[in-house]
């Protein structure tokens, strides 16, 4: 029997993307096989330091579960390919 594994993914996105870099966002978890239990939308807020020459960074958190295996470095390279995203980190709860 697999076990759901918990997963929280927090995203910046850049305050320059569009309103749907989110769901920009939600496809590409959904196609790596994530089931999106929860999604929350943290607002924009000022950065600790330029990123990109941004100052200002809008904050997603999303609540994932999988029963499956993920490959991490091809979502990474994924997410990291994306322009719309300043900086996530994946953190297994």
């Amino acid at each position: 029997m697999d076990t759901i594994k918990n997963y929280e993914l927090i995203t910046i996105l850049s305050p320059k993307a569009e309103a749907t870099a989110s769901e920009e966002v939600k496809k590409q978890l959904t196609a790596f096989g994530w089931e999106i239990t929860g999604e929350e939308n943290m607002g924009t807020k000022k950065l600790a330091y330029q990123i990109r020459k941004l100052e200002k960074g809008n904050y997603w958190v999303w609540n994932l579960a999988t029963k499956k295996p993920i490959d991490h470095k091809a979502f990474s390279l994924t997410l990291n390919r994306n322009n719309n995203i300043i900086r996530y980190l994946l953190i297994k709860k």
